[in-house]
């Protein structure tokens, strides 16, 4: 096997830093849901009371609209970093050089990876992912999976994941230290999570 990133020895590396206007350090006190259940088409609102180095305080009102498709589904309101979505959706912490041929395709799965910074609203339901090595189906028929496993361990494998049926970015450029903190009541490992139901 070869080396996908045996000629990536740069001789130099430049980077410039640039002075903040402002502090990026917020902190978040508090997350209210609207409903625990909704009708279809509706709206569910999360509200989050958010706070600034200085300890000036300001909410953010993020408005889900609630599909059809979604009624008799387990759903799950999630709250967290990039990061951490990723995890919660069958992403990697990290990819080893065996599992990639070229380096572009190492730069591709860096660069799919969600943003570190703000926050992510997301609404997740349960399902299962199934991993060519990196590469990853959602839904896979079982018994294509089956087969596959059995033939060859080591590359094909399957597990428990949630698939994100909406999502949005807010708060671009701040790091939020409370989620890292577990300030907020219900936060788990760095995230906000509460199921809801669509009901007819």
């Amino acid at each position: 096997m070869q080396n996908p990133v045996e000629e990536v020895f740069p001789e130099l590396v430049t980077f410039t830093v640039e002075p903040l206007q402002e502090n990026p350090t917020t902190s978040m006190d508090n997350a209210q849901f609207s409903h625990r259940s909704a009708r279809p088409g509706s709206d569910f609102t999360v509200t989050l009371t958010l706070r600034d180095f200085q300890s000036s305080s300001w909410r953010e009102i993020i408005e889900i609209p609630l599909e059809t498709a979604w009624e008799g589904q387990k759903l799950e309101i999630v709250i967290t970093s990039g990061p951490n979505l990723d995890l919660l959706t069958g992403g990697q912490r990290a990819y080893p050089v065996s599992q990639r041929r070229k380096f572009e395709a190492y730069l591709d799965a860096r660069r799919a990876k969600r943003r570190p910074d703000g926050l992510y609203i997301s609404v997740l339901t349960a399902s299962d992912i199934f991993l060519n090595q990196t590469d990853a189906t959602l839904q896979l028929p079982a018994s294509l999976s089956r087969v596959a496993r059995t033939a060859d361990p080591a590359r094909y494998s399957q597990r428990a994941t949630r698939e994100i049926l909406w999502e949005t970015h807010i708060l671009p450029h701040r790091l939020v230290a409370g989620l890292v903190a577990g300030l907020v009541a219900g936060l788990v490992a760095g995230l906000v999570k509460r199921s809801f139901t669509i009901t007819d």
